[in-house]
């Protein structure tokens, strides 16, 4: 394998399979080779690289609504500096949580979260946003149609 120190950590060859990944992620290498005009091995070769490197990672992905959870939030949340950390680690600990990101500007940190009701959203903002040591405030903006990126990890 060649050496990519110096190099971009992905090249275009690379940006092409993860691309027809993204379509199909069950294509075989035969089939992903045949489209890219390269040999299988090289495609099987660049997948173990990217996959041992932690740049892709093949997952399954449900559809939230299919799946029973049909009320998607962004929750947005205000911390006292010194316990963002803390906060990101126990928000990301709880099943609804699919995606969290400590932030710049107005919050600190950023979740989004899926529910199976109103209800169920009510209770984890009234009973487990509670236990967050050094929360200010929150703010829950409810999903009403989601553009791209409706695929979660639940």
């Amino acid at each position: 394998m060649r050496k990519r120190n110096d190099e971009e950590p992905l090249d275009s060859v690379d940006r092409q399979i993860i691309s027809l990944l993204r379509t199909d992620p069950q294509q075989s290498s035969e089939t992903l080779a045949k489209q890219l005009s390269i040999s299988p091995s090289t495609v099987r070769r660049r997948m173990k690289r990217l996959t041992e490197s932690q740049i892709l990672r093949i997952a399954a992905l449900v559809d939230p609504y299919k799946a029973g959870f049909p009320f998607l939030t962004m929750l947005a949340f205000d911390v006292e500096q010194d316990k963002v950390e803390a906060a990101v680690r126990q928000l990301a600990s709880y099943q609804q949580v699919a995606w969290i990101s400590s932030t710049t500007g107005r919050f600190d940190i950023m979740v989004f979260a899926a529910f199976r009701s109103a209800d169920e959203l009510a209770d984890f903002l009234h009973r487990e946003t509670v236990k967050i040591k050094g929360l200010r405030d929150t703010e829950a903006f409810v999903c009403m149609k989601i553009g791209k990126g409706l695929h979660i990890e639940i």
